[in-house]
């Protein structure tokens, strides 16, 4: 099946995306509070038996393949499957960086891919998906389910507050953050998964960080592309970049803007097979 318009640009705002994620990797203050996630996760799941060395794991949205490495540095086999050819480039060149020969990919958006023609009805032991848009719909949780014969695991945001976004939404926009918005998400996918015949497992990570933000274009940048829906990253970075630009140069201290974190994040789990 061939993508439509929207889909298209979505690919085409993915790829773009990748060049910026790339940038957060050498931004220490993006690494560090990702890191910190990335290790637990990985914990929670070996702990909960959710995969060990013989496990064949397939990573939806795999990104820049953060989870990829990890998973393939102790699973037998890993796939990363990723709308945008850019992210899959950097993937490939941070397995190739680790030396790992155990892992393959596909570029396909997740709603696309017929398991039948990928031979992938039961053919992982963990499909999982962090923070991933293209896990939302009902339709997208049941086909990770018909792809694992073991677990399926999601993570999404049920809280993400920054003092620093609410500040500029407050300055620039005129009104505060909502830090609550991925509520909605985390219920409907419980619901469904309900509805469906599993018994979804629900925890929380939750993380609080006190980041130092230095007072430079990227930063304004990055919080710029905040004030508004993903899909329109791109030009509210355009409209709006130069305005925060200012309005850091307002509140740094010694060029550094403080900025006060505190996320909840929902792990979703279930056994599929």
């Amino acid at each position: 099946m061939q993508m439509n318009n929207i889909e298209m640009h979505t690919k085409e705002f993915w790829n773009v995306k990748s060049e910026r994620w790339a940038q957060d990797l050498n931004n220490n203050e993006s690494r560090q509070e990702n890191e910190a996630r990335y290790q637990h996760t990985d914990d929670f799941l070996l702990q909960q038996g959710l995969y060990n060395s013989g496990s064949d794991i397939l990573d939806i949205g795999c990104g820049l393949g953060m989870f990829t490495v990890r998973f393939a540095q102790k699973a037998r086999s890993v796939t990363g499957l990723d709308i945008s050819d850019r992210m899959i480039a950097y993937a490939r060149q941070n397995i190739e960086q680790n030396h790992l020969n155990n892992v393959s990919f596909i570029n396909i958006p997740w709603q696309d891919i017929d398991l039948k023609d990928y031979r992938m009805e039961k053919a992982f032991d963990l499909v999982f998906a962090s923070l991933c848009p293209g896990i939302s719909a009902a339709e997208s949780l049941s086909k990770m389910s018909l792809a694992s014969r073991g677990w399926c695991f999601i993570c999404c945001f049920a809280r993400k507050f920054s003092s620093l976004k609410n500040d500029i939404y407050q300055r620039i926009l005129g009104v505060p953050y909502d830090a609550d918005w991925g509520k909605a998400s985390v219920s409907q996918s419980f619901d469904h998964l309900i509805k469906s015949g599993y018994y979804p497992y629900v925890t929380y990570y939750d993380s609080e960080a006190q980041l130092k933000w230095p007072l430079n274009n990227n930063t304004a940048a990055h919080f710029a592309g905040h004030l508004g829906p993903i899909s329109e990253e791109k030009e509210n970075i355009e409209k709006y970049t130069s305005t925060v630009f200012d309005y850091l140069r307002e509140i740094a201290v010694d060029g550094i803007v403080p900025d006060d974190t505190q996320s909840r994040i929902a792990f979703l789990y279930w056994q599929a097979g």
